[in-house]
C-alpha cells in the first residue's frame, strides 16, 4: 500500500528532526555527545537540502513545465538517481531560468555543508604508521573535521538550510516579503 501525504508534510518533519538534533547539541551534557548530536545535524542538514530540491522541484515542474520536461524531471529523480552536485548546477538553471550562485552566498554555504559532511562521512586517509609497542597500525584516518564539531556546526547547519531554500524561493522569483511565508508553509519553521 502507497502512503500518500502532502509534499511538504516530509520535509516539514525532516526540518523537525534537524531542529531536535541542533537542540540535542546544544543541550548535550559533555563535548562528545555535542560532538555526536552535530555530526547527525551536518549530516541531516545537507539531506534536507536535497530532499527540498527533489520535492519543490518536482512540484514546481509538474505545475509550470510541459510533458517533456516532467518526464526529463522525472528521470533525474529515477536510477541512476543525478548526484546532487549536478541538480544545484542544473536544476535551477534549467527550471527557473536562473543559476544558483555556488561560487558566493546560500549556495556556497549549502556547497560547504555537503564538503563538510563528506569530511566526516569519507574520511581522509593516509599510509602513516603508527607502532606501539609490538602493535602497529598501519594507514591511519583523518578525524579532524569530525572532532571539531559542536553546537556552533549544528546551529550553522540549520541556518544554512533555511538559507538555501530561501534563495530558491528568490531564484523561482518570490518577493522577499513572501519568502517567509514560503518557508513557513515548505518547512514548517516560523522565524
Amino acid at each position: 500500500m502507497t502512503l500518500l501525504v502532502s509534499p511538504t508534510h516530509v520535509i516539514w518533519e525532516y526540518f523537525s528532526s534537524l531542529q531536535q538534533l541542533v537542540a540535542a547539541a546544544n543541550e548535550a551534557r559533555n563535548r562528545e555527545l555535542r560532538r555526536q548530536a552535530a555530526a547527525l545535524a551536518v549530516i541531516m542538514g545537507v539531506t534536507v537540502g536535497e530532499v527540498f530540491l527533489n520535492v519543490w522541484f518536482r512540484v514546481r515542474v509538474e505545475e509550470i513545465h510541459d510533458k517533456a520536461e516532467r518526464n526529463a524531471f522525472l528521470k533525474d529523480l529515477s536510477p541512476p538517481f543525478k548526484s546532487l552536485e549536478r541538480k544545484l548546477q542544473d536544476w535551477p538553471k534549467q527550471y527557473l531560468g536562473k543559476e544558483l550562485d555556488l561560487q558566493s552566498g546560500p549556495g556556497r554555504a549549502f556547497t560547504d555543508l555537503k564538503d563538510l559532511r563528506n569530511s566526516i562521512v569519507h574520511f581522509k586517509s593516509t599510509h602513516e604508521t603508527i607502532t606501539y609497542d609490538n602493535v602497529s597500525i598501519h594507514g591511519l584516518a583523518d578525524f579532524t573535521s569530525y572532532d571539531a564539531l559542536n553546537y556552533e556546526s549544528a546551529r550553522a547547519a540549520f541556518e544554512t538550510i533555511q538559507a538555501f531554500v530561501a534563495e530558491i524561493f528568490r531564484l523561482a522569483g518570490v518577493s522577499p516579503k513572501e519568502i517567509p511565508h514560503e518557508l513557513r508553509t515548505w518547512t514548517g519553521i516560523v522565524n
